[in-house]
C-alpha cells in the first residue's frame, strides 16, 4: 500500500496585505503626476496602515496566515517619498509661472496705456491742426487788411509802417504754413 505524503496546507494571506500592496502601487502611480500628489500621500498612508494591520494579524496568530511581507510597507513609503519629491518640480514650475503671468499682465497694461496715449496724441494733433488753420485764416485776413490799408495810405511814414507790418505778417504766415 502506498502512503501519500500529506499535502501541504496553503495558508491565506493576512488581512490587509493585498490591499496594502494595491494602495502602495496606486500611491506610486499617483505620485508621478503633479495633480495626483494628494492621492499618492493618502494611498501611501492607507498602504502603511493596511501593512501594519497585516503584520499584527500574523503576529497575533502565528501559523494561521502567510508571513506578511514588507512589500505593502515599502510601496507605501515609496509612494509618499515620490510625492514629496514631485513637489519640488511643482514648486519650481509655480515659481516660474507666477512671475510670467505678472509680466504678461504688466505688458498688457503697458500696451493698453500706449494705445490710449496714441489715441490722445492723434486727437491733440487734430486740435493743433485746427488751431493752426484758424491762425492761418486769421493771418490771411490780417494780410488782406494790411494790403488794403497800404493801398490807401497817404504818408510815406504810414506806407513804411504798413509795409513792415505786411512783411512780418507774410513771414509769420509762411512759417506757420510750412510747419508739418
Amino acid at each position: 500500500m502506498v502512503t501519500m505524503a500529506p499535502t501541504p496546507q496553503i495558508l491565506p494571506e493576512a488581512p490587509g496585505a493585498k490591499e496594502a500592496r494595491i494602495f502602495g502601487i496606486i500611491s506610486i502611480v499617483s505620485a508621478l503626476t503633479v495633480v495626483g500628489i494628494p492621492i499618492a500621500v493618502g494611498c501611501g498612508i492607507v498602504a502603511l496602515l493596511k501593512a501594519g494591520k497585516a503584520r499584527k494579524a500574523c503576529l497575533a496568530s502565528p501559523g494561521s496566515y502567510l508571513q506578511a511581507s514588507s512589500l505593502g510597507t515599502t510601496l507605501g513609503v515609496l509612494g509618499i517619498a515620490l510625492a514629496a519629491i514631485m513637489l519640488i518640480p511643482a514648486f519650481i514650475a509655480s515659481a516660474m509661472i507666477i512671475p510670467f503671468r505678472q509680466h504678461r499682465q504688466e505688458t498688457q497694461n503697458l500696451e493698453e496705456t500706449l494705445t490710449r496715449l496714441e489715441a490722445e496724441k492723434a486727437e491733440n494733433e487734430k486740435r493743433l491742426e485746427g488751431i493752426r488753420q484758424m491762425e492761418l485764416a486769421d493771418l490771411r485776413g490780417r494780410i488782406t487788411t494790411l494790403q488794403s490799408k497800404l493801398e490807401t495810405a497817404k504818408t510815406p511814414k504810414d506806407k513804411d509802417e504798413l509795409t513792415r507790418a505786411l512783411a512780418g505778417a507774410k513771414a509769420e504766415y509762411a512759417a506757420l504754413s510750412n510747419k508739418p
